[in-house]
Formats: structure tokens, C-alpha cells, sequence
């Protein structure tokens, strides 16, 4: 079974050559690797004009669904919002922020905190990226890890039409939701949510088009079944981590089955 990283597990069934695989294991149809996405991530950071306490463990605990059809209905992809304290304004952010001027220990970084606590805003958009052929994972001719074998080289373009397209979406909704709210010292981040990296190898009945099949066993081998988020055929805008679970556990009742 194989149940490493969405990019190093492409990477090890590339790796994976025999003359019954020249292509690598699973590969037969040149899909490993392909197709590979992730969660694209725009968010706006701001100060409140009043407390308000939307975290407290220093991680948005907070999503709202409300406007996930809002850009697909616009010509773009799903977005979720997540709402938090975010930013330098999270307890744990003012704590870093606090020391990284000065050394502050107990009862007075403990007031710091509790004066400053709750006064930051953060909403951020989590957008669904559809599935590109050219998203892939690959192996590095040029560069090699410690035990010789060629690094996985990721290539990715999120300047897609539809994506570009639900960003504009997702940061206007936020800036209107901001103006209600009354948040002041806006700034904005874009880029990619850590770590939700899907579809590389991805399930399917048809071995020409997919690496693995309903029940996740890798085609054309008997016994390698793989698990995680990399054998999802399609991704939506929802967190990956309760779907990689449910398949963690449909996978250990098929095989004690």
C-alpha cells in the first residue's frame, strides 16, 4: 500500500520502472502525475472596531458555505470562506509578533495578549481549481536526492480563466463583507492553501484514463493499492482531510473484506 504525499507518491510510481512497466508502475496510461491540483487562496487581513472573538486557538475554526455557488454561477469555481482572528492579531501571532522585539514572559506578555486579542480580522476564500492536463507532477532530469533517484518537479499554472475568474469574486466578497463589519488597514495575500495537493493519481474505471481503480488498487498490479488525496478524480472547494479519511477507512474494509 502506498500512502505517502500527493507529490511523492507520483514520484515513486514513476520511479517504479520493470519491463512489465516501462513507464512505471500504474502508468499505462501516462496519468501519473497529471491532472495534479490544489486549493487556490486569496484572503484580506484587517483591523476591527471592536472585540470580536471568532478564534481561539489560533486557526480559523470558522467556515461559511454561503457563497459557494456565488462565482460558479459567474462563470468561475466553487470558494468556501474561512472567517478567523488571523494575521498577527491570533494569540499565537501576537505572541511571535511580541517576541520577536523583545523578551516578555508571563503575567506581562499574558496582558499583551489579552488587550490585543481579538481586535484582527481575516476571511479568506478557499476556490477550487479545476483539473489541467499540464498541472503535473514529473521527475527532474537535473536534480537528484541523497539516494540518487531524480527529484519529483512540480509544474503548475493558476493564471486560469475560470480561477482568475473566482478569485476577482471571492476578493470583492470579501472586501463588501469587510466595509459591513467596518474593518480598517485592509491588506491582501494570495496564493495556494498548504498542503492540499490532489489528484495525481487519480481514480477511474477506464486503466487508459486513471491510475487506480473504484476500490483503489493500482491498475494492472495485483496487490498495490494506494490511499490519500492524491486518487481524487475532482477536488471542489471543501477541506480533503475527512474525504482522505473516509477513504482510508472504505479502503481497510474492502481489503479486510
Amino acid at each position: 500500500m502506498l500512502a505517502a504525499h500527493g507529490v511523492e507518491l507520483a514520484q515513486l510510481l514513476l520511479l517504479s520502472t520493470a519491463p512489465s512497466h516501462p513507464k512505471g508502475v500504474g502508468n499505462m496510461s501516462g496519468a501519473v502525475g497529471k491532472y495534479f491540483m490544489e486549493h487556490l487562496y486569496v484572503a484580506g487581513f484587517g483591523d476591527l472596531p471592536e472585540r470580536t472573538y471568532v478564534e481561539r486557538i489560533g486557526f480559523e475554526t470558522a467556515q461559511s458555505d454561503y457563497f459557494y455557488e456565488t462565482a460558479r454561477e459567474q462563470g468561475g469555481t466553487a470558494f468556501v470562506l474561512l472567517l478567523g482572528n488571523r494575521d498577527v492579531q491570533s494569540p499565537v501571532g501576537i505572541v511571535n509578533e511580541v517576541l520577536s522585539r523583545r523578551l516578555v514572559w508571563g503575567a506581562e506578555l499574558k496582558a499583551i495578549v489579552q488587550q490585543r486579542f481579538g481586535f484582527g480580522a481575516s476571511i479568506g476564500a478557499l476556490m477550487e481549481e479545476l483539473p489541467y492536463e499540464t498541472n503535473q507532477v514529473s521527475l527532474d532530469a537535473d536534480f537528484h536526492d541523497d539516494v540518487g533517484s531524480p527529484v519529483p518537479r512540480l509544474s503548475h499554472s493558476q493564471e486560469r480563466r475560470r480561477e482568475s475568474r473566482t478569485a476577482e469574486i471571492a476578493t470583492a466578497t470579501i472586501r463588501n463583507l469587510f466595509v459591513a463589519l467596518g474593518v480598517t488597514n485592509i491588506t491582501r495575500q494570495s496564493g495556494f492553501a498548504p498542503g492540499h495537493h490532489m489528484r495525481s493519481c487519480r481514480t477511474g474505471d477506464d486503466p487508459r484514463s486513471s491510475v487506480v481503480d473504484r476500490d483503489l488498487k493500482v491498475h494492472g498490479v495485483k496487490n498495490l493499492y494506494v490511499v490519500g488525496s492524491s486518487v481524487f478524480p475532482t477536488a471542489g472547494a471543501g477541506w480533503p482531510t475527512l474525504t482522505v479519511a473516509a477513504l482510508a477507512l472504505r479502503l481497510a474494509d474492502h481489503l479486510r473484506s
